[in-house]
């Protein structure tokens, strides 16, 4: 709930989560409830929608802002992005992925060579990272998959096939008393027309 304006809450002791509140967005007042009010995390959605062709330039294809001190001690930001890998060119490829929050690197690696198809292969980043009892110490825990190409009764990714999945890790020691950017990036290894990788959207949340 973007730019919305919310009338004064009771103490924490006397409200529940279903009390209503009268609150004020573009014009018009409404009721909402504190469950409403909490679910409302959404830090950051979208990303760079486009496609990443013929360059082996490191891109963003997603940024968003944490905001100072919403993670405090133990929050959680918790991070989906979906795209596709397209690769037709008979020369080896691989394409480089990594998440940084602000100015650290909290993951990075390269993946294997992707065999070469007329068909695009899906690709899934799910990963979550979060204070470890304090609001400078992180851990980065997630999964990113890639599809497999071709296959399917309609679309993309072979379920008899599959693809790969791999368990990520990674730590930090970010302060985020002050605000911090998540950013995620993709480079790849050769430069080709036959070679793309297209962000379609993605979310991150503060759970």
């Amino acid at each position: 709930m973007a730019d919305v304006k919310i009338s004064a809450l009771p103490a924490a002791s006397s409200a529940a989560t279903t009390d209503e509140y009268p609150a004020n967005q573009a014009g018009t007042t409404r009721k909402v409830t504190l469950q409403q009010i909490r679910d409302s995390s959404i830090l950051g959605r979208g990303g760079v929608a486009a496609n990443i062709n013929n360059s082996t330039t490191t891109t963003s294809i997603f940024s968003c802002k944490i905001p100072a001190n919403v993670m405090g001690t133990s929050g959680i930001v918790r991070t989906h992005l979906r795209g596709e890998y397209w690769h037709s060119v008979g020369a080896t490829a691989s394409m480089n992925l990594r998440i940084g929050l602000s100015s650290t690197t909290i993951y990075q690696d390269a993946t294997a060579a992707f065999a070469v198809s007329a068909n695009s292969r899906p690709f899934l980043w799910d990963f979550s990272i979060a204070n470890l009892g304090a609001t400078n110490s992180q851990v980065l825990v997630g999964e990113i998959s890639q599809g497999g190409t071709g296959g399917a009764t309609t679309g993309q990714g072979d379920l008899a096939a599959g693809g790969t999945d791999s368990q990520i890790r990674g730590t930090a020691a970010v302060d985020t008393t002050s605000d911090v950017t998540l950013d995620v990036f993709v480079r790849h290894s050769a430069a080709s027309t036959l070679i793309t990788y297209r962000h379609w959207f993605g979310y991150s949340e503060l759970v």
